[in-house]
């Protein structure tokens, strides 16, 4: 399996809502949850096109639960964890 680190700005022009995106993230949770399901992946997102759910955002949102304070969610504007909205800055991408 390829896999390569992509910018999401380089690839949210063709990103659906209901796509699924599967990641790996750096924090020690993230890295538990890898080894553990002995998987390269740790937590999914699924993309939302911010029309389809009437909020103004110039694009793509990831819809996914996480435990990072430092991320703001579009729809409550304010930072949180668990589930949220937001504009997700970059993901890893498997090539076929």
């Amino acid at each position: 399996m390829d896999v390569k680190k992509v910018s999401y700005d380089d690839i949210s022009s063709t990103l659906r809502t209901g796509d699924l995106i599967l990641l790996s993230g750096q924090l020690f949770s993230s890295e538990l949850t890898q080894l553990l399901q002995a998987s390269k992946w740790s937590h999914v997102s699924m993309v939302i096109h911010p029309k389809d759910i009437g909020i103004d955002y110039p694009r793509p949102l990831l819809w996914e639960s996480n435990t990072l304070q430092n991320l703001k969610d579009v729809a409550l504007d304010k930072s949180k964890v668990g589930p949220m909205l937001h504009n997700g800055p970059f993901f890893e991408v498997t090539n076929p």
